[in-house]
C-alpha cells in the first residue's frame, strides 16, 4: 500500500517517502482515516491492513479507547460503518434528509446562500441533488453533509460527501450502529514526520502563514507524546501566525499534517510575512533586525488608512501598559506636573 498518498499534504508525503519513514499499522489506520478518501477506498485500505500489516495494540486516547488488536477492531469498524451506510439509504417517513454546506470561502463571492437553511427532502439523492448545483461556487475548504433526522427522538446519520456525491466519513447516535465509539478513530496520535522549520512559511486551508511552533521541534517532548498512553488528536496541532485584517498579529492552532510551503505570491498584508519569516529564521536579537521588522510592518500597515489609524491606537495602548509596567513617566506626565 502506498499509505504516502492517503497524507493531505503533498509536501508531508514527499518529506516521508524522502527519510523511507515507516508508519504502524495502527497510524496507517488513523491516517486512512484522516484522509480525503471517500469511505469506499478507506474501507478498501483498511482490508488491506488486516490483510497484509501486522496486527498490534491501539492505544487508549483522550477520546478513544484501547484496543488489543487494530485488526480486530478495524473489521467492527468497517461492519458498523457498512451497517450505518446501508441505513441511511433507506427511506421511511419517520425521517427527514436535510443537506449542511460550511461555506468557509466562495469561489464566486457574488453568490450568496443560507448558511444552513437548506431545506428538508424525503431521500438522499433529492438532498444531494438541492447542492450538487452548488459545488463550483466553493473550494476545497468547503465541507458538505447529508444528516438524516429522525423525527420526535434526536437520533441521526451524518454524512460528508465530496463534490462528486461520494461518501468520505460518516458518523451516527444510533445505539444498533454504534456499539463502540468507531467515529474517533481520527482523534489518535500518529507519528507523522513533518518537513517544517521553525519560521518557514506554510499554506494551511489556501492561506500563507509563518509556523512559529511543532510538537517535533521538541523532541524529548515529542518521544513521550509518541509513548504516552493520552496521546490524542489535539497533539497533532501547530501554532502558525497570520497578519490580521487590521493590521494585528493572531495566531491559530491548525492541525500540521494539513501544512504545505507556500509556494504562492504575497499580496497586500500577506507581504509582511516573508520579513517575519526572514526574521524568525535568522535566529537574531539584533536590535537592528528587530528594528526593520517593525519599520516594515509599520510601512505595509500604513498603505490602508483605517490599518495605519488602527494600529496607531493599539501601539498607543500597548505604550501606556509597557511604561506602566517598567515604571517610566511618559511626556504626557511630565507636561501636566509642569502645568501644576
Amino acid at each position: 500500500m502506498d499509505i504516502y498518498s492517503y497524507l493531505e499534504s503533498s509536501d508531508i508525503a514527499e518529506h516521508c517517502r524522502k527519510i523511507g519513514h515507516i508508519f504502524t499499522s495502527s497510524d496507517m489506520a488513523t491516517i486512512i482515516d484522516l484522509s480525503k478518501k471517500t469511505l469506499k477506498e478507506k474501507h478498501s485500505a483498511w482490508r488491506e491492513i488486516i490483510s497484509d500489516y501486522p496486527d498490534m495494540p491501539i492505544k487508549r486516547g483522550e477520546h478513544f479507547d484501547a484496543h488489543d488488536s487494530i485488526h480486530d477492531f478495524l473489521r467492527e469498524l468497517i461492519s458498523c460503518e457498512e451497517k450505518t451506510l446501508e441505513e441511511l439509504y433507506k427511506t421511511t417517513d419517520k425521517a427527514i434528509y436535510r443537506p449542511y454546506v460550511w461555506r468557509d470561502k466562495y469561489i464566486n463571492s457574488d453568490i450568496e446562500y443560507p448558511e444552513n437553511d437548506n431545506g428538508s427532502y424525503s431521500t438522499f439523492e433529492k438532498a444531494w441533488a438541492e447542492i450538487s448545483d452548488w459545488k463550483e461556487n466553493y473550494d476545497n475548504a468547503s465541507i458538505v453533509t447529508i444528516k438524516k433526522e429522525y423525527l420526535d427522538d434526536g437520533d441521526y446519520i451524518r454524512a460528508v460527501i465530496n463534490y462528486k456525491g461520494e461518501i468520505t466519513n460518516i458518523s451516527t447516535n444510533l445505539a444498533e450502529f454504534n456499539e463502540f465509539d468507531h467515529s474517533d478513530l481520527w482523534t489518535r496520535f500518529a507519528d507523522i514526520p513533518v518537513p517544517f522549520e521553525e519560521g518557514d512559511l506554510v499554506e494551511y486551508d489556501g492561506k500563507p502563514y509563518v509556523v512559529t511552533y511543532l510538537p517535533h521541534w521538541d523532541k524529548v517532548r515529542y518521544e513521550k507524546l509518541l509513548s504516552s498512553e493520552a496521546g490524542n488528536n489535539e497533539i497533532m496541532l501547530g501554532n502558525v501566525h497570520y497578519l490580521g485584517s487590521r493590521g494585528v498579529f493572531y495566531y491559530d492552532h491548525v492541525p500540521y499534517y494539513t501544512l504545505k510551503f507556500w509556494h504562492g505570491k504575497l499580496e497586500g498584508d500577506a507581504r509582511f510575512l516573508w520579513h517575519l519569516s526572514s526574521f524568525i529564521k535568522k535566529k537574531d536579537d539584533n536590535i537592528h533586525e528587530l528594528t526593520n521588522l517593525i519599520s516594515t510592518y509599520c510601512y505595509y500597515t500604513a498603505e490602508d488608512e483605517s490599518a495605519s489609524a488602527y494600529l496607531d491606537s493599539y501601539l498607543e495602548e500597548r505604550e501606556k501598559e509597557m511604561n506602566e509596567d517598567m515604571n517610566i513617566e511618559t511626556d504626557d506626565e511630565n507636561e501636566e506636573d509642569i502645568i501644576e
